[in-house]
């Protein structure tokens, strides 16, 4: 929690109000990690943070501070398990479950803030698939993915970021995250350079013990770039990053629409902004 909770709480309950099942969906095989999560995450709140997170006495129910809400935590439920425990916490919540040829299939979604992610697109397909316009995840990463899924147990938590630069700052971004194998890329000379934001996604994963589904956790920040370019040495070590790009992967994450403005901008400000000490590998 940090003190955007209250603000994304609110947004995140517009966007599944506005959008329903474009960011909610549950398949088979799904609802029975819906409800260990929402049973883990209620355990887990109200212990962590019991000013906030009240369970009642009957242990029923669930009580929001922040958003003054309450929620039924066990069945009947008054609303779907997932959809209650994104109630709880600002995270996009995943539920994948082993398919017929044990790769991970997408059963149940509640992505309010996605970058790029089509929830009716996504919905019950493997990991392969959901994956397919990364460059090189089929040849180099699938096997490797699927093993160490297999790998991961209910006590072992994993974490990994992910990051793209945005012109603006949506957050429910279905559309124009990425650029894929026919589109025809224009430099954007218009960007407003005081908009552009560094968008950082801090995916967790971990294994539900009961039912073995695996669950994603994904966290947003969004760090606007004219504030954070001028920490010493920041805007170098991004600038340096962004230039060295694979070809395939500067071209799926845009970088030939926002190149041209962004990286000018951090150039300078790396003159202006060096390190103050340096880094010996």
């Amino acid at each position: 929690m940090d003190k955007n909770f209250a603000a994304r709480m609110a947004l995140k309950q517009q966007v599944i109000d506005k959008v329903g099942p474009d960011a909610l969906d549950c398949r088979e095989g799904g609802l029975e990690g819906c409800i260990e999560l929402l049973g883990i995450l209620t355990e887990y709140l109200t212990r962590r943070f019991p000013s906030v997170f009240k369970l009642s006495e009957d242990g029923i129910y669930i009580r929001n501070a922040v958003t003054n809400e309450t929620h039924r935590v066990v069945a009947p439920y008054d609303n779907h398990p997932l959809h209650v425990a994104g109630r709880l916490v600002e995270d996009d919540l995943n539920i994948l479950t082993p398919g017929p040829d044990g790769e991970y299939v997408l059963s149940a979604v509640l992505s309010a803030f996605p970058a790029g992610f089509h929830v009716r697109e996504k919905m019950g397909k493997p990991m392969t698939e959901i994956h397919k316009t990364v460059p090189t995840y089929k040849e180099k990463l699938q096997k490797a993915m699927n093993k160490y899924f297999d790998s991961v147990g209910p006590s072992k938590l994993v974490m990994r970021l992910n990051w793209s630069i945005n012109d603006h700052e949506e957050l429910f971004l279905v559309e124009g995250a990425h650029l894929y194998e026919n589109d025809v890329p224009v430099v954007d000379t218009s960007i407003d350079i005081d908009q552009v934001q560094l968008r950082v996604e801090r995916q967790v994963l971990r294994r539900l013990p009961k039912s073995g589904a695996m669950c994603m956790l994904t966290k947003t920040y969004l760090y606007r770039l004219v504030e954070i370019a001028e920490y010493p040495g920041f805007a170098a070590r991004l600038a340096g990053l962004l230039h060295k790009l694979p070809t395939k992967f500067a071209f799926y994450k845009r970088k030939p629409v926002w190149g041209e403005i962004v990286l000018g901008y951090l150039d300078e400000m790396a003159k202006r902004h060096p390190a103050e000490f340096e880094v010996v590998q």
